[in-house]
């Protein structure tokens, strides 16, 4: 049976011109004969995995919206395509990364009311713990300003809930700091902070988790997602500054092996908390606040 060229226009009807002429190419060519950017290749095959799914799509200003069931309600999104938006979405909202932490809550009877979101991206993790427990204050720090202004809009998208954000990046010290985009591949969700190099601007915030916990008068973190490209070294470098642990009942925490920085975070975790691991996360389950 012949196929209708008339359908696969339809499905790339929402790319601008050059990315339409970009993915004409790699229909009617080899990938590595043609060039075409594998992250707008990938991109397109995820926009029709769901359009397969039988979601429709809504071009908008350089993205696309749709609406996407996330437990028992349908949740409005909106992605950026010349981003790492969508790979980000097919981590945390369609292979669930963060499930084994909902029913980690589940098991242990854990009704959560205090989250914090360290390396918050566009906030696809804090939409989704919010669908599940929509009372409970959420805190997520993203210090890339574009970034950061994407978050503002995702969350907007959402229902309303107790949920702050904060234009700061989680370290060790209440400090300014440069950036390093080099981590990784190099996309948006490989923005890490870092010392400030001779000649650069250190103009990204930082803040800490005892800042946090004394500025919003917190008693007990009961969810600390960590996800900060390597800032984790920092953060548990220095053991003089980890009290704020044992106001943690749940950490979920990805270890960038590439800093070889493992070893030692799980050493100072495995002192007072369980350790889990799944996929790319580490799970860690305080073991006196998680039994209270």
């Amino acid at each position: 049976m012949k196929k209708n060229p008339f359908r696969f226009f339809k499905k790339i009807s929402h790319y601008s011109f050059g990315e339409k002429y970009q993915l004409i190419k790699y229909a009617v060519g080899s990938i590595l004969a043609n060039g075409t950017p594998w992250r707008l290749v990938r991109v397109y095959n995820f926009i029709n995995n769901l359009i397969g799914q039988g979601i429709e799509i809504r071009k908008i200003r350089g993205g696309i919206a749709f609406d996407y069931p996330v437990g028992p309600t349908q949740e409005t999104f909106e992605l950026k395509i010349q981003s790492s938006d969508a790979f980000v979405f097919e981590q945390i909202l369609i292979d669930e990364e963060y499930k084994p932490v909902l029913s980690l809550f589940s098991s242990l009877s854990i009704s959560p009311h205090v989250m914090i979101d360290a390396g918050a991206n566009i906030g696809l993790t804090s939409r989704y713990f919010h669908v599940f427990y929509p009372e409970m204050k959420i805190i997520a720090l993203e210090p890339n300003e574009e970034t950061f202004r994407r978050l503002q809009q995702m969350i907007k998208l959402g229902k309303p809930g107790d949920i702050h954000l904060l234009k700061k990046g989680l370290w060790s010290a209440e400090t300014l700091l440069g950036s390093d985009n080099s981590f990784k591949d190099g996309e948006d969700w490989s923005f890490r902070l870092t010392e400030a190099k001779e000649k650069e601007s250190a103009t990204f915030a930082t803040t800490t988790v005892q800042a946090i916990i004394e500025h919003f008068q917190i008693t007990e973190i009961d969810f600390l997602k960590i996800d900060i490209e390597g800032g984790e070294v920092e953060l548990f470098r220095d053991h003089s500054k980890l009290d704020w642990l044992k106001k943690v009942k749940v950490i979920a925490l990805e270890i960038h092996d590439h800093f070889q920085c493992r070893e030692n975070i799980e050493n100072i975790l495995s002192k007072s908390f369980k350790i889990i691991k799944t996929g790319e996360l580490t799970i860690c389950v305080n073991r006196n606040l998680s039994e209270s």
